[in-house]
């Protein structure tokens, strides 16, 4: 087929992508880095629209013109046996290119026969950009798998010529290339002509209806304009199972229903020459030929009446990873920047996803074709920060800015692009706070020394009631008392609850185990550095903020959450209180008190007398900072001036009154505190039953016995607690009488059959000369021939 030299060309809307990028300057302090900010760019960025154009635009908008069916909810059938993913998406040309595994080239470098395996010992050559007798480097095509292209690989593509990139948005019904939106938002930002295409799998015309319309529900949500030129990628083997051209057409036909009139088709010569795809019936200027020549020259263009040519998919850029498919553009159809309306787009917004702020009081509106008092539907203030959703046209062509409440105008004049570095100021009201000394300025444009209105200290919490914006875009706070900046490195946003975290310096104890942490924007698992115990005294050395707005406690060893439920502040003096729970011994008349916040008079709750040994279940601090011990009958001060800490093997010890029985052969005492020969008062014989009537602590922290004729070591290696109902047993030797017949043991610790020695007659009197005791603590009546069952059951003491 001989193609004509001059394409046709598809008429239709403008597509003009542009994003200012704009530097931020670092600097010390903040007067010389707010300088910068104002000196960086000194006049207004935005375009004006000459007189004639605003009255144009106000005219055209009274003109309705109905667009129908541009709607892109409807319903997505998913084929499962077809599911596409990354491990398995194809990219454009992939049929050119590879089929089990052998590269297909056409031979002989001739693009007019089909083509055809190339023998497989042959190697690949690549094509640098910088071969100047190569044809065109229009524009390139790309996907997932050239990865995540940025704006600076982008503006090294464009030395060689590129004006233009394709990006693979979708495939099937169930593919959506993850670096999309990214390969789009850098190429429109490095000033390219951004096209989008889908690799299709359609074999019906109900097929390729509905694989158009997840294309287009996707590049809505990525903003694409309605004049985007999408493509349909149409090489799949499979598709040949239905009329691919017929298909196609069907596909065309509902993205133009959907809002989107520039569609164009891409395949392989050998499916264009085949008629597979008939590009009578497709346009040759709609019509995106793939071929790749041995040797593809400048001087030998082929195709050069379709769209465009892609004639390798072997380039390479200097400076750029990987491989490329390069094209070169005929009919201007993919790096068309002008329409037919004569509307100048250079003064209008016309690309997206987009952050602006208002130069002035807008509206939103409802309507997109008429702005009018009839169609406003809320106002919006100046310095309104604004997310554009995506960029639709009227229909006499003016590009609207659409948001969540509704259609804006896209004209510079009203709104001006955001900053770009604008995540790194604060841009909502609410509570904020000074991350070092900073200042408030009675003029938004100018901070300077000469415009400072007072000083805000480091830690000052402080109200922002709005936001406006600087004559070159930078966001200001406004207070009460001035404006402040809102860079992030000077103020931090609070969270509303930030009353219940601690931000100030000093001394804090932890009421709960929590921990230290690396990270103060993180607090996870992952960014735990050491756990801190309960009750631990802290220096915090300064407040940092997260980047959500909590307040953190900087310490030696990082950072520690500064919410109240886990720190308190303490007193400077906290060594001279105990910080501890167990067991302590009051040294002075003190008090249990039921508030812990205040010790006074009205609050006392029960005495609490020298030498008594109380039980801390827990620590809590008064709201000013005091350690209060906590125990079942209320607060207690911690100071160690008023107890002393138990001995830490209290356990071996008895600590309550009750009759115990002596273990070995040991003394009654006449002092508390030493236990020595020259205090010994009486021997006590071992198994000796002892009535316990308190306990007192020696000056060191023993537990003593008081019983009525002295103090008695508690240790529990000398006596050990009676057993419960020691009352139902006689304890003492003397003359009894069997209550019944019972028996006389060998074995003080085994009353059984074995062990009997002779019976006892009910009635029987005799004498009982010593008690002594069995393993498990009863008491055993000592005679002449054994020992007799001391229980009161069997056996009466005769007085």
């Amino acid at each position: 087929m001989i193609k004509k030299t001059n394409g046709k060309y598809l008429k239709s809307g403008i597509v003009l992508f542009s994003l200012a990028l704009l530097a931020n300057v670092g600097f010390m302090t903040e007067n010389q880095r707010v300088f910068a900010e104002e000196t960086e760019n000194t006049g207004d960025n935005r375009i004006s629209e000459t007189s004639s154009s605003s009255h144009a635009e106000q005219s055209a908008q009274t003109t309705s013109e109905s667009e129908t069916n541009n709607s892109t909810s409807e319903t997505i059938m998913e084929v499962p046996e077809n599911k596409i993913t990354e491990e398995n998406n194809k990219e454009l040309g992939n049929a050119s290119k590879q089929e089990e595994g052998e590269y297909l080239f056409n031979p002989n470098d001739r693009s007019d026969l089909a083509i055809t395996a190339r023998a497989a010992g042959e190697t690949r050559s690549l094509i640098s950009a910088t071969e100047n007798n190569r044809p065109a480097k229009d524009f390139v095509d790309i996907s997932s798998h050239n990865g995540a292209l940025s704006v600076d690989n982008f503006n090294e593509m464009k030395k060689y010529g590129v004006k233009g990139v394709v990006v693979k948005l979708t495939e099937y019904t169930t593919y959506l290339n993850p670096l999309a939106k990214g390969q789009i938002e850098n190429a429109q930002r490095a000033g390219l002509i951004v096209s989008v295409y889908h690799y299709s799998w359609f074999t019906t015309k109900a097929g390729a209806e509905q694989e158009a319309i997840y294309f287009a529900q996707k590049a809505n949500e990525l903003g694409l304009p309605k004049n985007t030129l999408l493509i349909n990628d149409a090489e799949q083997t499979e598709m040949t199972a239905g009329n691919v051209t017929e298909n196609s057409l069907a596909f065309q036909k509902k993205l133009n229903n959907l809002g989107y009139s520039r569609v164009a088709h891409y395949s392989m010569f050998d499916w264009f020459n085949r008629k597979i795809l008939d590009e009578d019936k497709l346009g040759s200027g709609n019509s995106w030929v793939a071929s790749y020549p041995y040797n593809p020259l400048a001087t030998n263009l082929l195709h050069t009446g379709n769209a465009a040519w892609q004639w390798s998919s072997e380039l390479t850029f200097p400076g750029v990873p990987g491989r490329f498919d390069i094209n070169v553009s005929y009919n201007n159809l993919f790096l068309q920047a002008t329409g037919d309306n004569g509307i100048n787009l250079a003064n209008y917004h016309t690309s997206a996803p987009l952050q602006v702020y208002t130069t002035d009081n807008l509206w939103y509106y409802n309507d997109i074709n008429e702005f009018s008092v009839a169609t406003q539907a809320e106002k919006l203030p100046k310095d309104t920060i604004l997310n554009i959703n995506s960029i639709e046209y009227s229909n006499s062509g003016y590009p609207r800015l659409v948001t969540d409440k509704g259609y804006v105008s896209a004209n510079k004049m009203y709104t001006s692009p955001t900053i770009s570095n604008l995540s790194s100021y604060i841009t909502d009201l609410g509570k904020v706070v000074a991350l070092g000394n900073i200042w408030y300025y009675n003029d938004k444009d100018n901070f300077t020394q000469q415009t400072q209105a007072g000083q805000i200290t480091k830690n000052t919490v402080f109200d922002v009631i709005g936001i406006v914006f600087s004559k070159t875009g930078y966001p200001r706070l406004v207070t009460d008392k001035g404006y402040v900046s809102a860079n992030k490195a000077y103020v931090n946003q609070l969270v509303a609850n930030y009353s219940d975290y601690l931000m100030t310096t000093g001394k804090v104890a932890t009421t709960t185990s929590t921990w230290h942490y690396n990270n103060k924007d993180s607090f996870t698992q992952q960014s735990q550095v050491e756990q801190i115990a309960k009750n631990t005294v802290l220096t915090v050395k300064d407040i940092a903020y997260s980047a959500s707005g909590y307040p953190r406690l900087v310490t030696d060893k990082g950072y520690v959450s500064a919410n109240k439920g886990f720190v308190t502040p303490i007193v400077n003096n906290h060594a001279d209180y105990y910080l501890k729970t167990g067991k302590f011994l009051t040294s002075q008349n003190i008090w249990y008190y039921n508030d812990k916040d205040l010790f006074s008079v009205e609050t006392q709750a029960e005495p609490l007398p020298k030498e008594t040994m109380i039980e801390v279940k827990d620590i809590v601090y008064s709201a000013t900072g005091y350690p209060r011990l906590v125990t079942d009958k209320g607060y207690v001060s911690a100071n160690k001036g008023y107890l002393s800490e138990a001995i830490s093997n209290l356990n071996s010890y008895i600590t309550e009154p009750m009759k115990v029985v002596t273990k070995e052969s040991i003394w009654y005492y006449n002092s508390k505190d030493e236990f020595s020969s020259k205090t010994q008062a009486e021997k006590l014989a071992k198994d000796t039953l002892l009535d316990v009537k308190a306990i007192v602590y020696s000056a060191t922290g023993y537990p003593r016995l008081v019983t009525n004729k002295g103090y008695v070591s508690a240790n529990k290696a000398y006596v050990t607690p009676a057993i419960g109902n020691i009352d139902s047993y006689i304890t003492k030797p003397g003359k009894v009488r069997a209550k019944a017949n019972i028996w006389h043991y060998n074995n003080k610790d085994n009353f059984a059959v074995e062990t009997q020695v002779q019976q006892i007659t009910k009635g029987t009197t005799f004498t009982v000369k010593g008690i002594a005791y069995s393993a498990t603590g009863y008491p055993r009546l000592v005679t002449d021939k054994g020992y007799v069952s001391a229980n009161k059951t069997y056996v009466e003491e005769i007085k």
